[in-house]
């Protein structure tokens, strides 16, 4: 007889995680939603995680492990798990960070209660690499905001995620192992372009923060990507005048790049036409596009941009004015 069918597969890719990997994966077995399973992939490490995850699998039938004869990465190896996964609903789990006890239960039962949405993301809690709290993100978004967040940045942390097995037409969920980086975010844009997502108010999970983090190893990859990405949205959900005009905030949004007076000036000038257009497809939301519009506009030209240490360009900013 075989096993019936879980409610919710959680994919975990591990290469060389001993170090936390316990921790990990008893806050996956803990779940206060028990119906589910685990399926890790063992990316060739050469550390102990072999034999932690072998233990996990000998103690608890809901575990089960695949090793990879070689090192493919994270996104090769998830989607190995991906593809290994019976569930219809799909979390994401990294093997250096921790699911709060009801994770799977508040996610799986949104999915379930909103057969619209294909994925949905929480808040959560960011801690260094010895568990202390370096802060909280706490940021109900609902599905236009997510869309919307996701012309500048992709809004859902991967390790967080639960998203449907399959897409509506019945094609199963993979990454596209030809992006070099930034599968999560492209396949997140993908799962938008086919139904809705959101991010849950609850700290759901902790999230852990080192220097061996992709983010932090291959950053300026990672951002270069992330702005193509970027860019694909905007043409998908803007009109094509757009093309080209918000250029300048991903320049110093993602990229990093110094901000200039005429970079400000073009910028708060294209964002006021984008308001314009969102808000006569969405008359309601003026003071949520208005907050984040004025949120990405100082984190580009002021933060990345050094706004703050440029005064000609901080009078543009401010002189400028969103409509």
């Amino acid at each position: 007889m075989t096993d019936p069918t879980p409610r919710v597969s959680v994919v975990m890719a591990a290469y060389n995680g001993a170090r936390h990997l316990r921790e990990a994966a008893e806050s996956i077995l803990a779940q206060s939603l028990t119906d589910l399973e685990l399926s890790v992939v063992d990316d060739a490490s050469t550390d102990a995680t072999p034999q932690i995850l072998s233990e996990y699998a000998a103690q608890d039938a809901r575990v089960s492990v695949l090793t990879n004869d070689s090192n493919q990465g994270p996104f090769v190896s998830g989607n190995r798990g991906l593809a290994a996964a019976r569930a219809p609903l799909i979390a994401r789990m990294d093997a250096d960070d921790i699911s709060h006890p009801d994770r799977m239960l508040r996610q799986a039962t949104f999915l379930e209660v909103n057969p619209d949405h294909i994925l949905v993301g929480n808040s959560y809690r960011a801690i260094d690499d010895a568990g202390a709290t370096r802060y909280l993100k706490v940021k109900p978004t609902d599905a236009f905001g997510v869309r919307w967040t996701m012309r500048f940045r992709c809004p859902i942390e991967h390790p967080g995620a639960m998203f449907r097995a399959s897409f509506p037409d019945g094609t199963p969920v993979r990454y596209d192992e030809t992006h070099p980086i930034a599968q999560d975010f492209e396949l997140f844009v993908r799962l938008t372009d086919a139904g809705k997502a959101a991010i849950l108010p609850e700290v759901l999970f902790s999230y852990r923060t080192h220097p061996t983090n992709i983010t932090s190893t291959r950053t300026a990859e990672q951002r270069r990507i992330s702005y193509q990405i970027a860019q694909g949205v905007q043409a998908a959900d803007l009109p094509p005048a757009f093309e080209g005009r918000l250029d300048g905030v991903l320049d110093c949004f993602l990229l990093g790049k110094p901000a200039k007076v005429e970079t400000v000036q073009a910028g708060i000038r294209a964002f006021n036409e984008m308001l314009a257009y969102d808000l006569s497809q969405h008359p309601d939301r003026k003071r949520w596009l208005m907050r984040q519009s004025a949120a990405v506009l100082a984190e580009a030209f002021l933060r990345r941009g050094g706004g703050f240490r440029n005064g000609r360009v901080l009078a543009a900013f401010i002189g400028g004015g969103l409509r």
